[in-house]
């Protein structure tokens, strides 16, 4: 026969294994709960940053330049250049001819301005032997860019070197960065007077629009 203190001393003993086996299953409930709730809140932060890494690639996507009827117009019988290393492409003159082209560096020209479009290893806003007399923000394939107006600096070389033909260069640049790739296109001329000069700018500021990366 079991005596009633051992019987008390049983129903005590089972009573405190069955009360710490629940306490420790709602703990572990609880935690568990917790777990649940911290990854679903990092799967909605997860999902919130795919949505919007989609919405910028939406936009992307749908980034256009600001090419009028008439800038269509004035680029129908331009043609049209494609580079495969950077994929990149634009229009350009017809009758600019191609006179280096290679991965990194292409240039064409009509003999009477020459245009050139290159990958660089970083953004130079200048060119050697010009200075700035003017510089405006542009987009370029969608990307902000620097467009400068250079001329010859007859101070970095020896008056005795500068001749008229010197004095008269004029440059447009264009500096940009693209898909982690740094470009400068720039078209060089020699003013005679401020209508050529105008249109040259315009021609030049056309040619931006066209720019396309794939």
């Amino acid at each position: 026969m079991i005596s009633k203190r051992t019987k008390l001393l049983l129903i005590l003993f089972f009573s405190t294994v069955i009360l710490f086996f629940t306490v420790k299953s709602y703990v572990f409930s609880k935690d568990l709960f917790g777990k649940q709730k911290s990854y679903e809140s990092k799967i909605g932060q997860l999902e919130s940053e795919l949505d919007k890494m989609g919405d910028q690639k939406t936009l992307i996507s749908n980034c256009t330049q600001d090419f009028s009827a008439s800038d269509k117009m004035a680029t129908r019988e331009w043609s049209l250049y494609k580079n495969s290393t950077y994929n990149y492409s634009f229009k350009h003159p017809s009758s600019w001819e191609v006179i280096k082209d290679e991965e990194d560096s292409l240039e064409l020209s009509d003999g009477t301005v020459a245009f050139s479009f290159n990958k660089t290893k970083n953004i130079s806003k200048g060119i050697k032997g010009f200075k700035a007399t003017s510089k405006k923000a542009v987009e370029v394939a969608c990307v902000k860019a620097d467009e400068l107006y250079l001329s010859y600096n007859s101070g970095f070389f020896p008056k005795a070197l500068a001749s008229t033909e010197d004095l008269s260069k004029r440059v447009i640049l264009a500096v940009f960065t693209k898909n982690d790739y740094h470009f400068a296109v720039s078209l060089s001329y020699r003013f005679e007077d401020t209508t050529s000069s105008s249109q040259t700018n315009q021609i030049f500021d056309l040619i931006l629009k066209t720019i396309e990366f794939e």
